[in-house]
């Protein structure tokens, strides 16, 4: 088992010691209170089960909460009925929620916990990559609102984070994928010698990699919680990559976080290479090791350039109506509070998406 610092929560990670230590941690800091289990429809049918041989009388009796999966989940709608629900079981402020899911169930559910009955307590036991690596590492929560990703939310810590392995098994090689996609970025932030390292970055993700990618997001929310400077590091590849899983979201299309964030990443480096910020040879490298191991290019056939223009004013880093972005360069290196003028951000779009 790796135990990971941080001073305010445990994260642990390992495989099915990690759920021992889960339920453990339930009977040493809840054995008198309401349990209640968040879960999609694929966490109940995949993973709930994994819980099942637990022997906490707790958790065998907790109530689970079902959503549909997808970013449609992350309304104000499904908020609502889910505080509802709570209310209905008779949840009070000693309730704990348990998030068992991806990442719309992280963000959903520490928004909920965070706001019912002013707080309640939630762990986080991520069952995606991109969940164990991002969603439910850092207290961020939210939802979606306009349109628009995680325009409602709140910065809240989880009491603890319980990360296994085991939910590993269950995923696609989408899913996969797509939780790499942070990685990615985890590693092109934080490491100059990334680009000899990103053909180390396969579907057979170990629990160290996984350990290794946390710590970077790790250093870079100590001190900057609620994200007024290094922490924007982090946006890197999302300020495009959010505004095209908006625009398809609305569109009906579907694509994973992941993936947008590999094309926000590919746009971003451009504009990078406009501003002088990394250079070609370095831009043309990680775009190839890109294309190699995704299939992008069809989602670029469907953007509209003008709507993603107009969503990038819905990005939270912006001030003064003037796009901000974090942009690699060089590699291993972030710069934060980019303000590049229409002209430069709309090449760096068109030329991936005329």
């Amino acid at each position: 088992m790796i135990d990971l610092e941080n001073g305010n929560y445990p994260i642990k990670l390992g495989g099915d010691d990690v759920l021992i230590e889960l339920n453990q941690f339930i009977g040493d800091y809840y054995s008198s209170s309401s349990i209640f289990i968040l879960c999609d429809s694929n966490t109940v049918k995949h993973c709930l089960s994994k819980l099942d041989w637990l022997d906490l009388e707790n958790i065998k009796s907790a109530e689970v909460l079902e959503i549909e999966p997808g970013e449609a989940s992350k309304s104000i709608e499904v908020y609502y009925q889910l505080v509802e629900s709570l209310l209905d079981l008779g949840a009070n402020r000693k309730s704990v929620l348990i998030n068992l899911g991806g990442g719309v169930v992280s963000d959903l559910g520490g928004f909920i916990a965070s706001t019912f009955k002013r707080g309640i307590d939630f762990i986080n036991v991520p069952t995606s990559l991109l969940a164990m690596v991002d969603a439910s590492i850092g207290g961020k929560t939210g939802i979606n609102a306009g349109g628009a990703k995680n325009q409602i939310g709140i910065f809240s810590e989880p009491a603890a984070i319980f990360i296994s392995d085991v939910f590993l098994e269950t995923l696609p090689n989408k899913e996969i994928n797509s939780g790499l996609g942070e990685m990615v970025k985890h590693l092109l932030i934080s490491d100059e010698h990334a680009l000899s390292k990103l053909d180390e970055l396969t579907e057979n993700v170990k629990i160290e990699d996984i350990a290794n990618s946390i710590s970077v997001k790790l250093n870079f929310v100590k001190g900057d919680f609620k994200e007024s400077g290094a922490r924007k590091a982090l946006n890197y590849g999302h300020t495009f990559g959010h505004a095209i899983e908006s625009f398809l979201m609305n569109k009906g299309i579907s694509i994973t976080h992941g993936e947008a964030v590999f094309i926000g990443i590919l746009i971003e480096n451009q504009l990078a290479v406009q501003l002088g910020n990394m250079s070609e040879l370095e831009k043309s490298s990680i775009e190839n090791w890109m294309h190699t191991k995704f299939d992008l290019k069809s989602f670029f056939k469907q953007i509209e350039t003008e709507e993603i223009i107009s969503l990038l004013q819905f990005d939270k880093k912006n001030i003064d109506h003037s796009v901000s972005f974090s942009l690699v360069g060089p590699i291993g290196k972030c710069s934060i509070n980019v303000h590049p003028d229409n002209s430069n951000i709309e090449s760096s779009l068109s030329i991936f998406c005329n």
